[in-house]
């Protein structure tokens, strides 16, 4: 796009470079509003929801106020006196419903960009980068303040993998609590997976033994306490 520059003989340049700007600016936010009421992303989401509610069923109540909108699942009643939706998803994120956009296309309506809020609209989202942001020296000569806060971030607790253990079990009547041991070395204060005791050495040798006294128990035994093998 040319633009053609015009001289205008003037004292004061300075005056007509000011208006040129501000009839500048007042140009590309005019154009903003003819381009589209919605941004990208809210355009987006608005389409998505038309292309769903295509094939909903859609009773008129109250002519252009009142709607009942079956959506295939369950019945909705849409008002646009108050610009609400049984739903709640139009009051809940500021854009028209399914609902609300099958009850404007019954009405014959081709846009419902009206129904969101200001803040989706093109001309809110630009009106926030127009105004002047003035270049910062360097850092070594920035004024910060030394009666600042230091605010440490929370501590995060990593969760355990697996079921978490219920610890508020209600015991019943007459139910004594259970006391755990260690199955290691028998001691009460810790439990067979946290035992760092060293192991006996002759571990095998006891269980070698205790398997010939159980097998000497289990022969017959004959008058005179003697047993034949």
């Amino acid at each position: 796009m040319c633009e053609t520059l015009v001289l205008i003989p003037t004292r004061d340049p300075s005056k007509y470079l000011d208006a040129s700007l501000c009839g500048r600016g007042l140009r590309i936010k005019d154009d903003d509003a003819r381009a589209g009421d919605l941004n990208d992303w809210a355009s987006t989401k608005v389409k998505d929801r038309v292309f769903k509610s295509a094939n909903w069923t859609v009773k008129a109540i109250e002519h252009r106020w009142i709607y009942e909108v079956y959506d295939r699942r369950r019945k909705h009643i849409v008002k646009f006196r108050e610009n609400t939706c049984t739903c709640r998803k139009w009051q809940l994120s500021g854009m028209p419903c399914g609902h609300a956009i099958a009850a404007c296309r019954f009405q014959g309506m081709t846009s419902c960009n009206h129904l969101a809020k200001r803040w989706f609209r093109t001309t809110t989202l630009k009106a926030t980068y127009q105004a002047l942001i003035y270049p910062l020296g360097e850092y070594d000569s920035w004024e910060l303040p030394t009666n600042l806060q230091v605010v440490k971030p929370p501590s995060m607790v990593k969760p355990q993998p697996g079921r978490p253990k219920n610890k508020d079990k209600i015991r019943s009547q007459g139910e004594e609590p259970r006391e755990n041991s260690c199955q290691r070395c028998g001691s009460g204060a810790h439990t067979r997976g946290e035992c760092s005791a060293p192991l006996p050495k002759n571990k095998k040798a006891k269980k070698r033994q205790r398997r010939a006294t159980i097998d000497l128990q289990r022969l017959p035994q004959y008058p005179g306490g003697s047993s034949q093998g």
